[in-house]
This record gives structure tokens, sequence and C-alpha cells, in this order.
């Protein structure tokens, strides 16, 4: 997933036990701590607020972490009737 919210485009990689941001123009990875993760799985961005979404797929839960990984963060979920209503 490319990344361009700082002065220099990125991309962010993962896989199982890693969250790893590489840079366009030299060959730099920057690993993200991901304390207590198991198995990192799926993976979405808000550029504007520079939030990394991802689950893990073995404790069957979601997450939030700043793209710089401060302030990992458990997803919670409002359900009603099986539908989520709201995410906080």
């Amino acid at each position: 997933m490319c990344f361009v919210a700082e002065t220099k485009p990125y991309l962010l990689v993962t896989s199982q036990k890693d969250l790893m941001k590489a840079g366009l123009d030299v060959m730099e990875l920057t690993n993200i701590q991901l304390p207590g993760i198991q198995a990192l799985a799926g993976l979405d961005v808000h550029v504007e607020k520079q939030h990394v979404y991802f689950s893990d797929s073995s404790l069957k839960k979601i997450f939030r972490v700043n793209v710089d990984g401060s302030n990992l963060t458990e997803v919670q979920c409002a359900l009603s009737n099986g539908q989520i209503t709201s995410v906080f």
C-alpha cells in the first residue's frame, strides 16, 4: 500500500508478524513495532488521520496504530442485529 502523507512517499509492507515502512527513494525498511500481535492480516489506511488499521486473525480482533507505530489500540465495534453500527 503506497502512502504519500509525509514529505517522502513510502510503502507499508506486511508479513504475518510485522508491519514495515519502506522508503521509495532509498533502500530503507523500518519495522513498526506491534507488541502482542500474533497474526497480522488485512490492512487499511486513513491517510488524513495517519492511522493504519489491521486485523489479527489469531486474536480475532481489529487494531489501529499511528503510522509512526504509536498508540496501538484495539478497535471496538457496536453491533445491532448482527450489523456494525459504529466503530470507536
